[in-house]
């Protein structure tokens, strides 16, 4: 793990016991965390001065969370009832804010968070029947994958869950039970979709300011037209849901200039309308939906050529989804290639 000018791993001492070695590439200086003849350290995760880890009791069979400061010479602090269960995920930390999966009164497999660590403030996120693993956190936003009830076999994948800590909004993300690996930084949530034969990157952007779409500019401009574009096999998708009236936005900056851009908006309900919105570097807005392209097939597709030279200039473009008319709340998934 590294941040900044900081690299923590693990080191092997035999076959049950390990240290953290720590690497400083400003000063070249080497050191380590270690802990006594029966204390294993692992999975660590690193946040300015803090490495958060998981140390096992090899004798008692015990894991347990600690945090060690790198202001101090010596020594890790492990926290009162931050005992991790045997099926776990490393912890996770950002700035003072650590989480990990722990064990309940009630014996689930919950997500905790150290709110404060000088004051050592902690407690459940929240409380469910059902195992909850793969934690990370950035900012105000936790996330976690709910496997579902247990203590039968734990399936691979689950539902992936975010709670803002700012608005204490918790909801689910992810459209079925097969997400793995969620990370989150930022105003971005990226995961791993197993649902299929294939496995694709889902990012889900929490970006939910910018300009009003729904204007007179609607149709476009020359330039973008609607197109039958086939899917590409290799793409990064955001994944949400919306409900009639609502706007989600997003925002791209490409990384190389290129000829044409091209969008996709699908979701899952055919009785239902959403549009799908463009708003150029330049200040050129397209918006389409199904009556646009004269395809309804739940599907908006749009390219943009670049037949005038400032129209696909460098910059960062937003792109809209508007719930145009919509039974409740339907999933859909927004691309761009």
């Amino acid at each position: 793990m590294i941040d900044g000018d900081i690299i923590v791993w693990v080191e092997k001492i035999d076959d049950k016991r390990s240290i953290l070695r720590i690497y400083n590439i400003s000063t070249g200086e080497y050191s380590e965390i270690s802990g006594g003849m029966f204390d294993s350290f692992d999975y660590p995760a690193i946040s300015g001065n803090w490495i958060a880890f998981i140390k096992t009791d090899v004798h008692e069979g015990t894991m347990e969370l600690c945090l060690h400061n790198l202001n101090e010479q010596n020594g890790y602090m492990s926290f009162t009832g931050a005992e991790v269960p045997v099926v776990y995920q490393p912890p996770s930390i950002d700035g003072n804010h650590v989480v990990w999966t722990g064990m309940n009164d009630d014996g689930y497999y919950n997500t905790y968070i150290i709110y404060d660590i000088d004051t050592d403030k902690s407690g459940l996120v929240y409380r469910t029947e059902s195992a909850q693993l793969c934690p990370d956190i950035s900012g105000s936003h936790i996330v976690w994958l709910d496997l579902g009830p247990y203590p039968s076999n734990l399936p691979w994948g689950g539902d992936l869950y975010i709670h803002d800590l700012d608005s204490g909004v918790i909801r689910e993300i992810s459209k079925d039970s097969k997400q793995e690996f969620p990370k989150v930084s930022g105003d971005y949530v990226v995961w791993l979709d197993a649902w299929g034969d294939d496995h694709e990157i889902y990012l889900h952007s929490f970006l939910d300011a910018g300009r009003d779409f729904l204007s007179d500019d609607e149709d476009g401009t020359a330039g973008a037209t609607p197109t039958p574009l086939p899917t590409p096999s290799t793409k990064v998708r955001f994944y949400s849901s919306i409900m009639e009236g609502d706007t989600d936005w997003y925002s791209l900056v490409p990384t190389e200039i290129t000829e044409q851009l091209s969008f996709e908006l699908r979701w899952t309900y055919n009785a239902s309308e959403l549009s799908l919105s463009v708003v150029s570097p330049s200040g050129n807005i397209w918006i389409f939906d199904d009556d646009a392209d004269g395809n309804d097939d739940c599907a908006v597709r749009m390219t943009i050529s670049n037949i005038s030279n400032y129209i696909l200039n460098s910059g960062r473009w937003t792109v809209a989804v508007t719930g145009k008319e919509v039974a409740g709340k339907i999933d859909y998934d927004v691309c761009w290639y």
